[in-house]
């Protein structure tokens, strides 16, 4: 199956597109089940983050004989998106999400995204991982490491903060409430658009303890406030011999001339990204992260080249490199690990990374997690020089 859904027009109406950065994810939706029952559609707009329940099935294609759906039988109770409509491109899968068509009949286009971000909004924020703790509760994590709070002035400094996270619920109905989801969030009277957490959870010990991995030339941050930002989302490892949860990081360099050295670490804009792990439990403190690194160009050899657009361009067109201290590193610009989970099979000792490159085409890449291990604790883990490159 081959489709593409407008979310926007589904949601808010024609005339309004502020809807990016997709993320999809499983939960469990049912108090005392073990199954994640319940797809999450998490999208960023002009605003912050929004969060929809959905259900996504496949289906026999309308050519097909056999083409009458059956009846839904999940927590959800919208539309169907219909099949090759101002709604969907191609058919074979069905989707429909917590909301109908039609929500803002009379409202500006302009002003849809405040109205639904009151009901399905998360956080002015954006690149939200969820994921669960050894008991199985469910936390969101509003920045990996580096964080020192809203106003930079209260303690801890330099953490790892998440907030609590209730998917439990018996049904999911159009304009329906959310407000269950995060129960410590608080919108700041008289301003919609800014909310805060009352239950927000801070690691004790933060950044740069413990120290990275190995030696990376730091970038001068664009954000400086918000030098690290979460991407894909997080599996679990042994760390030797703990049991963590790793992500990815990532930071953007700004590519300017700092005025105190007269110096860059990068010429342009670039991203850069870390490996970090953290405790499973609150307060979920850092145990590792590694130095900096860039994700690869496409290759030749990859599955499925020749289908990609960008691929007829010229070899040092569709490979420019980036300068990092005044050296030359194949890497894009542009890479952002949209993506993380364990593969299936070969004893669970790979995983599977997809990743953005300029915002042109998406990538995935076989990663053993003895590579991603190495990376964290550095060249003394055992045996590292057997770990496939």
């Amino acid at each position: 199956a081959d489709i593409a859904i407008n979310v926007d027009r589904w949601m808010l109406g024609s005339e309004t597109a502020i809807f990016h950065d997709f993320r999809l994810f499983a939960a469990k939706s049912t108090r005392g089940g073990q199954l994640r029952d319940q797809f999450f559609l998490t999208a960023s707009g002009h605003i912050g983050t929004y969060i929809f329940p959905m259900d996504i099935r496949r289906v026999p294609p309308q050519s097909s004989p056999s083409s009458l759906s059956p009846p839904w039988t999940t927590k959800l109770k919208g539309k169907t998106v219909p099949a090759n409509s101002q709604f969907q491109y191609g058919d074979g899968m069905e989707v429909r999400f917590i909301d109908n068509p039609g929500r803002f009949p009379s409202a500006r286009p302009y002003r849809r995204g405040d109205l639904l971000f009151q009901d399905r909004g998360v956080d002015h924020g954006k690149n939200f991982h969820f994921f669960e703790s050894s008991d199985g509760s469910a936390y969101m994590e509003l920045v990996p490491h580096g964080y020192n709070g809203i106003d930079r002035r209260e303690e801890p400094f330099q953490s790892h903060a998440v907030v609590p996270v209730n998917f439990y619920a018996p049904s999911f109905e159009p304009l329906g409430k959310l407000d269950f989801l995060f129960s410590g969030r608080k919108i700041v009277k008289g301003k919609p658009r800014v909310s805060y957490f009352t239950d927000e959870i801070r690691s004790k010990k933060g950044n740069p303890k413990p120290k990275r991995s190995f030696r990376s030339h730091v970038p001068k941050h664009l954000r400086p406030n918000l030098k690290f930002r979460g991407t894909s989302q997080i599996i679990d490892m042994v760390l030797n011999g703990q049991h963590v949860k790793v992500g990815i990081s990532h930071s953007v360099a700004e590519g300017l001339i700092d005025k105190n050295t007269n110096e860059t670490v990068t010429y342009r804009r670039v991203y850069l990204s870390q490996f970090y792990a953290f405790s499973p439990d609150p307060p979920f403190e850092i145990v590792a992260i590694s130095g900096h690194f860039c994700f690869n160009h496409m290759m030749e050899s990859d599955d499925g080249y020749s289908a990609q657009w960008i691929s007829k361009r010229p070899l040092h067109n569709r490979t420019a490199p980036i300068m990092i201290d005044r050296k030359e590193i194949r890497c894009p610009l542009i890479t952002f690990a949209h993506g993380m989970a364990e593969m299936i099979g070969h004893g669970g000792r790979n995983v599977i990374i997809t990743y953005g490159v300029d915002d042109c085409y998406s990538r995935s890449i076989i990663v053993p997690k003895r590579k991603i291990e190495m990376l964290l604790l550095g060249q003394g883990v055992e045996d590292s020089s057997n770990v496939t490159q």
